[in-house]
């Protein structure tokens, strides 16, 4: 418990001190020079408060200090990641938009297949995310990094993933299967005698054949006197 206590305070110091710092280094772009030195008033009593009447307190105060100050703390931290951040995602909405475009517009004989209205609805949704695109950029552009972005990542990534699950589906459509082609019909083959009644046709067959060879014996007879 006291080990918990003990950690909840470092955990509240270090943060005291690191904002302290960085809001004179590599977050002193990204808040309004008032506005820092308010929360720079902030983070010293906080420091104070830690090394007098603080000291001893309990986890609890300890943790809910330190998620007060994260919550004034956050937004200058992720103004900084956004500013970083966002040329990597502009820059992979205008590769999709750029590719998709030439897809539609593709004389190449894999994309034979897709009508000119589904070509004309993947150039339609290009053109709308790029006009979309132009007039973000242009609201952002005129924000310092100490305004709340009018461009976001997550903005950025919501449209490129809507734009793909439009068009991909319609560029990358398997083409359709040949027609099969008809087999000539084959003639029908005439079923065979059954074996049995050719058998039973042999004996006939073999008794006409011996008929004449008897004629002929009784005819050679000589006639008795």
């Amino acid at each position: 418990m006291i080990f918990d206590t003990m950690q909840a305070r470092n955990d509240l110091e270090s943060y005291v001190l690191d904002m302290m710092s960085r809001l004179t280094g590599d977050l002193a772009e990204y808040i309004h020079e008032a506005d820092k030195e308010k929360l720079l008033a902030r983070l010293t009593a906080e420091e104070d408060w830690l090394y007098n009447d603080g000291f001893d307190s309990q986890k609890s105060e300890y943790k809910k200090r330190l998620a007060d100050l994260r919550a004034a703390g956050q937004p200058i931290l992720d103004r900084r990641e956004e500013h970083h951040q966002r040329d990597t995602y502009i820059a992979a909405l205008k590769s999709a938009i750029g590719h998709y475009s030439q897809l539609a517009a593709s004389a190449d004989e894999k994309y034979a297949h897709i009508t000119p209205e589904e070509r004309k609805k993947v150039l339609d949704e290009c053109t709308a995310e790029d006009t979309w695109l132009c007039a973000a950029l242009s609201a952002q552009d005129k924000l310092s990094k100490a305004d709340p972005p009018a461009l976001t990542i997550a903005q950025l990534k919501q449209k490129k993933t809507a734009l793909e699950q439009v068009v991909h589906p319609i560029m990358h459509k398997p083409k359709p299967a040949p027609p099969k082609k008809e087999e000539p019909k084959k003639e029908e083959a005439k079923p065979a005698e059954p074996a049995a009644a050719a058998d039973a046709a042999k004996p006939a067959e073999a008794a006409a054949d011996a008929k004449p060879a008897d004629a002929a014996a009784a005819d050679s007879k000589p006639m008795e006197q």
